[in-house]
């Protein structure tokens, strides 16, 4: 029986964020659907790499661990994949442990739009143009940078940084503080 997901931190993610389809990508842009299709079959059972986003997914759901009776976190698989890559992909979510049990494979649509039915409020994906077009309809995305995930296979700690310099978002802020700050004001 599903549960609600009311009160937890429920983040989507992109299947090529989660794991690493670059081979896959290929026969998909050179050889079309079919053979996509095909080589997706074959190798069902032979695990994808980890990609960019493993580690932090990893350790994102390592807290329901820490706190069972909460079980916080909910992550969820929202993609533009076909449904026999989603074979292979939930294969692959219990050969390296990853409790997520909700996907959406959307056939090449967009995902983003199920968001609100699944009460996510953080996309994650390596396009940085799904990003942005996600954001321009309203929906909270982040670009993950596709990079070779390295991950230890004992660290469980979560860290996150934010960097507001001026590349996310304006730097007022920043600027304030380096010329000396707001102006202290007292009330009696």
């Amino acid at each position: 029986m599903a549960y609600s997901l009311e009160d937890k931190l429920v983040v989507a993610i992109s299947s090529s964020a989660l794991f690493d389809f670059s081979q896959e990508h290929s026969i998909f842009l050179n050889d079309g659907i079919d053979a996509f299709r095909a080589y997706q079959i074959q190798n069902r059972h032979r695990a994808p790499k980890p990609g960019a986003a493993f580690p932090f997914i990893k350790r994102l759901l390592h807290l329901n661990k820490i706190f069972p009776e909460q079980a916080p976190v909910e992550v969820i698989i929202l993609s533009r994949n076909d449904p026999q890559a989603g074979l292979r992909m939930m294969d692959a979510l219990r050969y390296y442990g990853l409790d997520i049990t909700r996907t959406l494979f959307r056939s090449g649509e967009a995902p983003y739009p199920y968001m609100k039915a699944f009460n996510a409020c953080l996309y994650l994906t390596t396009k940085r143009d799904e990003v942005r077009t996600a954001i321009q309809l309203g929906y909270p995305a982040g670009h993950v940078l596709p990079c070779p995930a390295i991950d230890g296979l004992d660290d469980t700690q979560l860290r996150i940084a934010f960097d507001f310099d001026g590349v996310i978002v304006d730097d007022e802020a920043e600027a304030k503080y380096a010329n000396g700050g707001l102006p202290l004001v007292l009330l009696s």
